[in-house]
Protein backbone atom coordinates (compact mmCIF):
# COMPACT_ATOMS: atom_id res chain seq x y z
CA UNK A 1 0.00 0.00 0.00
CA UNK A 2 1.40 3.04 -1.12
CA UNK A 3 2.36 5.73 1.99
CA UNK A 4 0.33 8.59 2.54
CA UNK A 5 4.19 10.40 3.26
CA UNK A 6 5.68 9.18 0.11
CA UNK A 7 6.93 11.62 -2.19
CA UNK A 8 5.17 11.04 -5.49
CA UNK A 9 6.54 8.58 -8.20
CA UNK A 10 7.35 10.46 -11.78
CA UNK A 11 4.31 7.99 -13.07
CA UNK A 12 1.82 9.38 -10.80
CA UNK A 13 3.12 13.24 -12.26
CA UNK A 14 2.59 11.93 -15.54
CA UNK A 15 -1.01 10.28 -14.55
CA UNK A 16 -1.61 13.67 -12.91
CA UNK A 17 -1.09 16.15 -16.23
CA UNK A 18 -2.53 13.44 -18.34
CA UNK A 19 -5.51 14.32 -16.25
CA UNK A 20 -5.18 17.86 -16.46
CA UNK A 21 -4.59 17.89 -20.16
CA UNK A 22 -7.85 16.30 -20.87
CA UNK A 23 -10.00 18.58 -18.78
CA UNK A 24 -8.60 21.50 -20.44
CA UNK A 25 -8.85 19.38 -23.53
CA UNK A 26 -12.78 18.94 -23.09
CA UNK A 27 -13.05 22.61 -21.81
CA UNK A 28 -11.66 23.89 -24.73
CA UNK A 29 -13.60 21.47 -27.40
CA UNK A 30 -16.64 22.16 -25.29
CA UNK A 31 -16.16 26.78 -25.50
CA UNK A 32 -15.52 25.96 -29.24
CA UNK A 33 -18.61 24.02 -29.72
CA UNK A 34 -21.12 26.08 -27.29
CA UNK A 35 -19.91 29.61 -29.11
CA UNK A 36 -20.29 28.37 -33.02
CA UNK A 37 -23.96 26.46 -32.08
CA UNK A 38 -24.89 29.29 -30.39
CA UNK A 39 -24.28 31.86 -33.27
CA UNK A 40 -25.98 28.85 -35.64
CA UNK A 41 -28.87 28.33 -33.44
CA UNK A 42 -31.50 30.77 -31.43
CA UNK A 43 -31.91 29.63 -28.21
CA UNK A 44 -34.86 27.33 -28.77
CA UNK A 45 -33.07 25.26 -30.52
CA UNK A 46 -29.73 25.13 -28.62
CA UNK A 47 -31.97 23.78 -25.58
CA UNK A 48 -31.69 19.92 -27.85
CA UNK A 49 -28.03 20.49 -26.66
CA UNK A 50 -28.92 20.73 -22.82
CA UNK A 51 -31.32 17.78 -23.35
CA UNK A 52 -27.90 15.65 -25.31
CA UNK A 53 -25.61 16.54 -22.92
CA UNK A 54 -28.16 16.13 -19.40
CA UNK A 55 -28.98 12.69 -21.63
CA UNK A 56 -25.55 11.46 -22.01
CA UNK A 57 -23.89 12.66 -18.16
CA UNK A 58 -26.77 11.43 -16.82
CA UNK A 59 -26.36 7.63 -18.83
CA UNK A 60 -22.55 7.30 -17.49
CA UNK A 61 -23.84 8.18 -14.19
CA UNK A 62 -26.47 5.06 -14.21
CA UNK A 63 -24.21 2.52 -15.80
CA UNK A 64 -21.60 3.13 -13.57
CA UNK A 65 -23.21 0.43 -11.18
CA UNK A 66 -20.70 1.80 -8.55
CA UNK A 67 -17.57 0.92 -10.65
CA UNK A 68 -15.79 4.22 -9.60
CA UNK A 69 -15.93 3.78 -6.23
CA UNK A 70 -14.94 0.20 -6.32
CA UNK A 71 -11.78 1.23 -8.86
CA UNK A 72 -10.71 3.79 -6.48
CA UNK A 73 -10.32 1.56 -3.58
CA UNK A 74 -9.72 -1.56 -5.45
CA UNK A 75 -12.64 -3.35 -4.52
CA UNK A 76 -12.95 -4.98 -8.43
CA UNK A 77 -11.97 -8.20 -9.56
CA UNK A 78 -12.31 -8.83 -13.66
CA UNK A 79 -14.86 -11.34 -12.87
CA UNK A 80 -17.24 -8.54 -10.92
CA UNK A 81 -16.66 -6.52 -14.13
CA UNK A 82 -18.36 -9.27 -16.00
CA UNK A 83 -21.33 -9.33 -13.45
CA UNK A 84 -21.51 -5.80 -14.06
CA UNK A 85 -21.59 -6.38 -18.21
CA UNK A 86 -23.99 -8.56 -18.02
CA UNK A 87 -25.95 -6.63 -15.71
CA UNK A 88 -25.46 -3.37 -18.29
CA UNK A 89 -26.75 -5.87 -21.50
CA UNK A 90 -29.66 -6.31 -19.64
CA UNK A 91 -30.26 -3.03 -18.80
CA UNK A 92 -29.87 -1.76 -22.56
CA UNK A 93 -31.86 -4.60 -23.90
CA UNK A 94 -34.70 -3.51 -21.63
CA UNK A 95 -34.71 -0.08 -21.79
CA UNK A 96 -34.02 -0.71 -25.47
CA UNK A 97 -37.53 -2.42 -25.91
CA UNK A 98 -38.99 0.68 -23.83
CA UNK A 99 -37.71 3.13 -25.85
CA UNK A 100 -38.47 1.78 -29.10
CA UNK A 101 -41.94 1.13 -27.85
CA UNK A 102 -42.88 4.55 -26.21
CA UNK A 103 -41.31 6.21 -28.67
CA UNK A 104 -42.74 3.85 -31.88
CA UNK A 105 -46.50 4.60 -30.55
CA UNK A 106 -46.03 8.38 -30.44
CA UNK A 107 -46.55 7.69 -25.96
CA UNK A 108 -43.08 10.24 -25.66
CA UNK A 109 -41.47 12.96 -28.50
CA UNK A 110 -44.41 15.24 -28.75
CA UNK A 111 -44.01 15.09 -32.87
CA UNK A 112 -39.70 15.22 -32.47
CA UNK A 113 -39.55 11.61 -32.44
CA UNK A 114 -36.95 11.17 -34.27
CA UNK A 115 -35.03 13.61 -32.05
CA UNK A 116 -35.76 11.97 -29.04
CA UNK A 117 -34.50 8.10 -30.98
CA UNK A 118 -31.35 9.28 -31.46
CA UNK A 119 -31.02 10.88 -27.68
CA UNK A 120 -31.92 7.82 -26.47
CA UNK A 121 -29.83 5.86 -28.45
CA UNK A 122 -26.25 8.39 -27.26
CA UNK A 123 -27.31 7.52 -23.80
CA UNK A 124 -27.87 3.75 -24.32
CA UNK A 125 -24.17 3.70 -26.17
CA UNK A 126 -22.83 6.05 -23.10
CA UNK A 127 -23.88 3.48 -20.44
CA UNK A 128 -22.05 1.06 -22.26
CA UNK A 129 -19.17 2.94 -22.65
CA UNK A 130 -18.82 3.02 -18.37
CA UNK A 131 -17.52 -0.54 -18.57
CA UNK A 132 -14.64 -0.38 -21.15
CA UNK A 133 -13.46 2.89 -19.41
CA UNK A 134 -13.38 1.46 -16.27
CA UNK A 135 -11.51 -1.40 -17.49
CA UNK A 136 -8.32 1.62 -18.75
CA UNK A 137 -8.93 3.05 -15.36
CA UNK A 138 -8.32 0.39 -13.27
CA UNK A 139 -5.32 0.14 -15.45
CA UNK A 140 -4.51 3.70 -14.51
CA UNK A 141 -4.19 3.99 -18.31
CA UNK A 142 -5.29 7.67 -18.16
CA UNK A 143 -3.82 8.98 -21.21
CA UNK A 144 -6.10 6.59 -23.35
CA UNK A 145 -9.34 7.49 -21.22
CA UNK A 146 -8.25 10.92 -21.96
CA UNK A 147 -7.55 10.55 -25.61
CA UNK A 148 -11.22 8.59 -26.47
CA UNK A 149 -13.23 11.26 -24.13
CA UNK A 150 -11.42 13.92 -25.46
CA UNK A 151 -12.10 12.86 -29.13
CA UNK A 152 -15.48 12.09 -28.47
CA UNK A 153 -15.99 15.50 -27.87
CA UNK A 154 -14.48 16.48 -31.00
CA UNK A 155 -16.45 14.60 -33.34
CA UNK A 156 -19.71 15.42 -31.41
CA UNK A 157 -18.76 18.83 -31.83
CA UNK A 158 -17.58 18.96 -35.16
CA UNK A 159 -20.70 16.55 -36.53
CA UNK A 160 -23.14 18.84 -35.06
CA UNK A 161 -21.63 22.11 -36.16
CA UNK A 162 -21.29 20.40 -39.60
CA UNK A 163 -25.07 19.07 -39.33
CA UNK A 164 -26.41 22.57 -38.71
CA UNK A 165 -24.70 23.96 -41.67
CA UNK A 166 -26.65 21.83 -43.82
CA UNK A 167 -29.89 22.58 -42.24
CA UNK A 168 -30.37 19.43 -39.84
CA UNK A 169 -30.86 22.18 -36.66
CA UNK A 170 -32.51 20.41 -33.99
CA UNK A 171 -31.96 16.56 -35.23
CA UNK A 172 -28.01 17.64 -36.53
CA UNK A 173 -27.08 17.86 -32.43
CA UNK A 174 -28.57 13.92 -31.51
CA UNK A 175 -27.47 12.69 -34.10
CA UNK A 176 -23.97 13.79 -33.80
CA UNK A 177 -24.10 12.62 -30.69
CA UNK A 178 -24.86 8.85 -31.49
CA UNK A 179 -22.22 8.65 -33.77
CA UNK A 180 -19.82 10.26 -31.45
CA UNK A 181 -21.33 7.62 -28.90
CA UNK A 182 -20.51 4.65 -31.72
CA UNK A 183 -16.79 5.99 -32.69
CA UNK A 184 -15.82 6.68 -28.51
CA UNK A 185 -17.45 3.22 -27.73
CA UNK A 186 -15.42 0.98 -30.38
CA UNK A 187 -12.28 3.29 -29.08
CA UNK A 188 -12.87 2.08 -26.10
CA UNK A 189 -13.29 -1.46 -26.70
CA UNK A 190 -10.27 -1.62 -28.91
CA UNK A 191 -7.99 0.23 -26.28
CA UNK A 192 -9.14 -1.68 -22.89
CA UNK A 193 -8.61 -4.66 -24.90
CA UNK A 194 -11.94 -6.01 -23.19
CA UNK A 195 -12.28 -9.72 -23.70
CA UNK A 196 -14.74 -10.49 -20.52
CA UNK A 197 -17.82 -12.44 -21.31
CA UNK A 198 -21.31 -11.22 -19.74
CA UNK A 199 -22.25 -12.95 -16.28
CA UNK A 200 -25.95 -13.02 -15.89
CA UNK A 201 -27.49 -13.66 -12.92
CA UNK A 202 -24.56 -13.09 -10.34
CA UNK A 203 -24.52 -9.10 -9.68
CA UNK A 204 -26.66 -9.08 -6.64
CA UNK A 205 -23.65 -8.90 -4.23
CA UNK A 206 -22.02 -5.92 -6.32
CA UNK A 207 -25.21 -3.64 -5.83
CA UNK A 208 -24.26 -3.16 -1.86
CA UNK A 209 -22.03 -1.71 0.98
CA UNK A 210 -19.89 1.39 0.17
CA UNK A 211 -19.69 1.53 -3.54
CA UNK A 212 -23.59 1.29 -3.90
CA UNK A 213 -24.07 4.17 -1.92
CA UNK A 214 -21.25 6.17 -3.67
CA UNK A 215 -23.46 5.36 -6.73
CA UNK A 216 -26.75 6.44 -5.78
CA UNK A 217 -25.25 9.46 -4.70
CA UNK A 218 -23.62 9.62 -7.74
CA UNK A 219 -27.02 9.82 -9.46
CA UNK A 220 -28.87 11.92 -7.44
CA UNK A 221 -26.67 14.72 -8.11
CA UNK A 222 -26.90 14.09 -12.02
CA UNK A 223 -30.36 13.92 -11.64
CA UNK A 224 -30.46 17.10 -9.53
CA UNK A 225 -28.85 18.96 -12.85
CA UNK A 226 -31.14 17.42 -15.20
CA UNK A 227 -33.83 19.76 -13.48
CA UNK A 228 -32.16 22.48 -15.83
CA UNK A 229 -33.63 21.16 -18.92
CA UNK A 230 -36.14 18.80 -17.67
CA UNK A 231 -37.93 20.78 -15.65
CA UNK A 232 -37.45 23.79 -18.41
CA UNK A 233 -38.77 21.78 -21.06
CA UNK A 234 -42.27 20.69 -19.10
CA UNK A 235 -42.90 23.93 -17.32
CA UNK A 236 -41.19 26.30 -19.51
CA UNK A 237 -40.57 27.53 -23.04
CA UNK A 238 -37.93 26.12 -25.46
CA UNK A 239 -36.49 29.61 -25.20
CA UNK A 240 -35.97 29.82 -21.54
CA UNK A 241 -34.80 26.18 -22.18
CA UNK A 242 -31.81 27.00 -24.45
CA UNK A 243 -30.92 29.92 -21.83
CA UNK A 244 -30.64 27.85 -18.84
CA UNK A 245 -28.18 25.25 -21.00
CA UNK A 246 -26.09 28.15 -22.27
CA UNK A 247 -25.97 29.75 -18.43
CA UNK A 248 -24.89 26.04 -17.12
CA UNK A 249 -22.48 25.73 -20.10
CA UNK A 250 -20.69 29.09 -19.40
CA UNK A 251 -21.14 28.83 -15.30
CA UNK A 252 -19.79 25.07 -15.50
CA UNK A 253 -15.80 26.08 -16.80
CA UNK A 254 -15.52 27.53 -13.24
CA UNK A 255 -15.74 24.63 -11.65
CA UNK A 256 -13.66 22.91 -14.57
CA UNK A 257 -10.87 21.59 -11.94
CA UNK A 258 -13.66 19.62 -9.15
CA UNK A 259 -13.09 16.29 -11.11
CA UNK A 260 -9.13 16.42 -10.30
CA UNK A 261 -10.18 16.91 -6.96
CA UNK A 262 -12.45 14.11 -6.38
CA UNK A 263 -9.43 12.16 -8.65
CA UNK A 264 -6.90 12.84 -6.55
CA UNK A 265 -8.36 13.10 -2.88
CA UNK A 266 -10.44 10.02 -2.54
CA UNK A 267 -7.44 7.53 -3.58
CA UNK A 268 -5.62 9.25 -1.16
CA UNK A 269 -7.56 9.82 1.55
CA UNK A 270 -8.70 6.12 1.36
CA UNK A 271 -4.72 5.19 1.45
CA UNK A 272 -4.13 6.99 4.68
CA UNK A 273 -3.60 4.94 7.42
CA UNK A 274 -4.54 7.58 10.08
CA UNK A 275 -8.29 8.21 9.26
CA UNK A 276 -7.70 11.27 11.22
CA UNK A 277 -5.80 12.76 8.90
CA UNK A 278 -8.51 12.41 6.21
CA UNK A 279 -9.49 16.34 6.20
CA UNK A 280 -5.78 17.56 6.06
CA UNK A 281 -5.36 15.36 2.91
CA UNK A 282 -8.37 16.74 1.22
CA UNK A 283 -7.92 20.29 2.40
CA UNK A 284 -4.53 20.83 0.87
CA UNK A 285 -6.23 20.18 -2.30
CA UNK A 286 -9.50 21.72 -1.38
CA UNK A 287 -8.01 24.74 -0.68
CA UNK A 288 -6.14 25.33 -4.37
CA UNK A 289 -8.91 24.70 -6.22
CA UNK A 290 -11.01 26.92 -4.46
CA UNK A 291 -8.56 29.95 -4.69
CA UNK A 292 -8.53 28.95 -8.53
CA UNK A 293 -12.40 28.49 -9.26
CA UNK A 294 -13.81 30.99 -7.69
CA UNK A 295 -12.52 34.47 -8.86
CA UNK A 296 -13.79 32.93 -12.40
CA UNK A 297 -17.31 32.60 -11.55
CA UNK A 298 -16.96 36.46 -10.55
CA UNK A 299 -15.44 37.27 -13.92
CA UNK A 300 -18.49 36.04 -15.03
CA UNK A 301 -20.86 37.75 -12.89
CA UNK A 302 -19.18 41.23 -14.41
CA UNK A 303 -18.57 40.32 -17.67
CA UNK A 304 -22.01 38.58 -18.20
CA UNK A 305 -23.52 41.13 -21.02
CA UNK A 306 -20.34 41.72 -22.38
CA UNK A 307 -19.70 37.93 -22.68
CA UNK A 308 -23.28 36.93 -24.57
CA UNK A 309 -22.59 40.17 -26.71
CA UNK A 310 -19.30 39.30 -28.15
CA UNK A 311 -19.74 35.45 -27.90
CA UNK A 312 -23.38 34.88 -29.34
CA UNK A 313 -24.70 37.64 -30.33
CA UNK A 314 -27.47 40.49 -29.23
CA UNK A 315 -29.71 37.45 -30.12
CA UNK A 316 -28.93 35.85 -26.52
CA UNK A 317 -28.96 38.89 -24.07
CA UNK A 318 -32.15 37.41 -22.26
CA UNK A 319 -29.12 35.13 -21.09
CA UNK A 320 -27.64 37.16 -19.07
CA UNK A 321 -29.72 37.30 -15.69
CA UNK A 322 -30.13 33.78 -16.00
CA UNK A 323 -26.16 33.24 -16.30
CA UNK A 324 -25.55 35.41 -13.58
CA UNK A 325 -28.37 34.00 -11.57
CA UNK A 326 -26.91 30.50 -11.72
CA UNK A 327 -23.77 31.21 -10.59
CA UNK A 328 -24.89 31.06 -7.30
CA UNK A 329 -25.85 27.18 -7.31
CA UNK A 330 -22.63 26.37 -8.95
CA UNK A 331 -20.43 28.69 -6.32
CA UNK A 332 -22.41 26.31 -3.39
CA UNK A 333 -21.68 23.63 -5.77
CA UNK A 334 -17.60 24.61 -5.49
CA UNK A 335 -17.84 23.56 -2.16
CA UNK A 336 -20.52 20.21 -2.37
CA UNK A 337 -19.27 18.32 -5.09
CA UNK A 338 -15.57 17.68 -4.89
CA UNK A 339 -16.17 17.24 -1.49
CA UNK A 340 -18.06 14.10 -1.75
CA UNK A 341 -15.41 11.52 -1.31
CA UNK A 342 -14.66 13.24 1.92
CA UNK A 343 -18.25 12.63 3.54
CA UNK A 344 -18.27 9.19 2.09
CA UNK A 345 -15.25 8.38 3.55
CA UNK A 346 -16.01 9.93 6.97
CA UNK A 347 -19.28 10.24 7.63
CA UNK A 348 -22.02 7.16 6.76
CA UNK A 349 -21.98 6.86 3.32
CA UNK A 350 -26.19 6.20 3.81
CA UNK A 351 -26.88 9.06 5.46
CA UNK A 352 -24.74 11.00 2.72
CA UNK A 353 -26.31 9.07 -0.10
CA UNK A 354 -29.65 10.01 1.39
CA UNK A 355 -28.94 13.69 2.23
CA UNK A 356 -27.99 13.97 -1.89
CA UNK A 357 -31.38 12.48 -3.02
CA UNK A 358 -32.74 15.11 -1.04
CA UNK A 359 -31.01 17.69 -2.72
CA UNK A 360 -32.22 16.22 -5.43
CA UNK A 361 -36.17 16.04 -4.51
CA UNK A 362 -35.85 19.43 -3.20
CA UNK A 363 -33.54 20.79 -6.37
CA UNK A 364 -37.04 19.70 -8.52
CA UNK A 365 -39.87 20.70 -6.08
CA UNK A 366 -39.02 23.96 -5.54
CA UNK A 367 -37.93 24.59 -9.46
CA UNK A 368 -41.43 23.37 -10.11
CA UNK A 369 -43.09 25.11 -7.08
CA UNK A 370 -41.13 28.41 -8.09
CA UNK A 371 -41.61 28.63 -11.86
CA UNK A 372 -45.01 29.87 -12.04
CA UNK A 373 -44.26 32.85 -10.25
CA UNK A 374 -40.47 33.42 -10.86
CA UNK A 375 -40.38 32.04 -14.43
CA UNK A 376 -36.96 30.64 -15.68
CA UNK A 377 -34.57 32.22 -12.56
CA UNK A 378 -36.73 29.66 -10.16
CA UNK A 379 -35.07 26.91 -11.49
CA UNK A 380 -30.84 28.32 -10.91
CA UNK A 381 -32.55 29.63 -7.33
CA UNK A 382 -34.28 26.38 -6.06
CA UNK A 383 -30.91 25.06 -6.97
CA UNK A 384 -29.06 27.45 -5.10
CA UNK A 385 -31.22 26.97 -2.06
CA UNK A 386 -31.28 23.05 -1.50
CA UNK A 387 -27.64 22.98 -2.71
CA UNK A 388 -26.75 25.11 0.06
CA UNK A 389 -29.22 23.42 2.42
CA UNK A 390 -27.52 20.28 2.07
CA UNK A 391 -24.01 21.55 2.85
CA UNK A 392 -25.14 23.19 5.57
CA UNK A 393 -26.18 20.07 6.99
CA UNK A 394 -23.48 17.96 5.92
CA UNK A 395 -21.17 20.50 7.26
CA UNK A 396 -22.23 20.56 10.44
CA UNK A 397 -21.81 16.85 10.91
CA UNK A 398 -18.66 16.81 9.64
CA UNK A 399 -17.42 19.11 11.57
CA UNK A 400 -18.52 16.68 14.57
CA UNK A 401 -17.42 13.64 13.00
CA UNK A 402 -13.74 15.59 12.50
CA UNK A 403 -13.31 17.90 15.62
CA UNK A 404 -14.00 21.16 13.96
CA UNK A 405 -13.21 20.58 10.00
CA UNK A 406 -15.92 22.64 8.02
CA UNK A 407 -16.26 23.08 4.40
CA UNK A 408 -17.90 26.00 4.30
CA UNK A 409 -15.17 27.68 6.85
CA UNK A 410 -12.67 26.41 4.01
CA UNK A 411 -14.55 27.69 1.50
CA UNK A 412 -15.17 31.10 3.39
CA UNK A 413 -11.79 33.19 2.37
CA UNK A 414 -12.16 32.92 -1.36
CA UNK A 415 -15.86 33.20 -1.80
CA UNK A 416 -15.55 36.53 1.04
CA UNK A 417 -12.58 37.51 -1.34
CA UNK A 418 -14.57 36.66 -4.87
CA UNK A 419 -17.57 38.44 -3.36
CA UNK A 420 -14.81 41.85 -2.61
CA UNK A 421 -13.69 41.71 -6.49
CA UNK A 422 -17.75 41.43 -7.97
CA UNK A 423 -18.58 44.40 -6.02
CA UNK A 424 -15.89 46.04 -7.27
CA UNK A 425 -16.04 45.06 -10.94
CA UNK A 426 -19.62 45.81 -10.78
CA UNK A 427 -19.03 49.46 -10.04
CA UNK A 428 -16.61 49.56 -12.90
CA UNK A 429 -19.18 48.01 -15.51
CA UNK A 430 -21.61 50.64 -14.23
CA UNK A 431 -19.40 53.88 -14.53
CA UNK A 432 -17.70 52.66 -17.31
CA UNK A 433 -20.48 50.96 -19.39
CA UNK A 434 -20.07 47.89 -20.97
CA UNK A 435 -17.29 46.39 -23.77
CA UNK A 436 -14.48 48.24 -22.64
CA UNK A 437 -15.83 48.89 -19.10
CA UNK A 438 -16.64 45.21 -18.71
CA UNK A 439 -12.97 44.51 -19.35
CA UNK A 440 -11.65 46.72 -17.04
CA UNK A 441 -14.34 45.67 -14.40
CA UNK A 442 -13.01 42.29 -14.56
CA UNK A 443 -9.64 43.08 -14.20
CA UNK A 444 -10.52 45.36 -11.08
CA UNK A 445 -12.52 42.61 -9.77
CA UNK A 446 -8.84 39.92 -10.56
CA UNK A 447 -6.83 42.88 -8.40
CA UNK A 448 -9.16 42.84 -5.57
CA UNK A 449 -9.57 38.97 -5.02
CA UNK A 450 -6.21 38.59 -5.22
CA UNK A 451 -5.27 41.61 -2.67
CA UNK A 452 -7.75 39.98 -0.58
CA UNK A 453 -6.97 36.66 -0.75
CA UNK A 454 -3.10 37.39 -0.65
CA UNK A 455 -4.14 38.65 3.19
CA UNK A 456 -4.65 35.09 4.27
CA UNK A 457 -1.22 34.14 3.86
CA UNK A 458 -1.99 30.54 4.04
CA UNK A 459 -4.33 30.32 1.10
CA UNK A 460 -1.43 31.53 -1.26
CA UNK A 461 1.88 30.09 0.93
CA UNK A 462 3.80 28.40 -2.15
CA UNK A 463 4.54 25.32 0.38
CA UNK A 464 1.26 25.05 1.05
CA UNK A 465 0.08 25.23 -2.81
CA UNK A 466 3.27 22.55 -3.05
CA UNK A 467 1.81 20.11 -0.79
CA UNK A 468 -1.29 20.11 -2.05
CA UNK A 469 0.20 19.44 -5.44
CA UNK A 470 2.17 16.51 -4.35
CA UNK A 471 -0.93 14.73 -2.08
CA UNK A 472 -2.71 15.52 -5.60
CA UNK A 473 -0.42 13.64 -6.97
CA UNK A 474 0.45 10.09 -4.55
CA UNK A 475 -2.69 8.51 -4.95
CA UNK A 476 -2.24 8.08 -8.80
CA UNK A 477 1.12 6.29 -7.50
CA UNK A 478 0.34 2.43 -8.21
CA UNK A 479 -0.19 1.00 -5.36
Amino acid sequence: MTQIDQPPSPGALAGWLVLGVRQLGLTAVTLVGVVVLGRLLGPSDFAVYGYVTVGVTLALAVGDFGLSGRIIRDEVSPRDMQAIFGLQLAMVIGLGVLGATLIGTGAVGGGHQLVVALIFVAMLLALLQTLPTAALERRQDFRRVGVIEVGQRVVFTVGAIVLCLAGLKRVGIPLAAAGAGVASYIGAMISSNWRGRPRFGSARGLLGGFAAHWWHGRLATQLAYTAYPALGGILLTARDVGHLTLSLTIVSFAGLLAPLVARATFPAMSATADHDRRPEVFAEVFRAFAVASVPALAVVVVGARTIVELGFGDGWLGAVPVIRMTCLPTLVGLGLTPSLPLLYLVLEPRRVKWMLVGWFVAQWALGAAGAELFGVLAIPVAGAVSALAVLVLLDRRLRAATGGFSLIGELAPPVTAGLLGTGVGVLVVSALGEGLGAAAGCVACLVVYAVAIGSRRRLLDPRQLSRALSKGLRPLASS
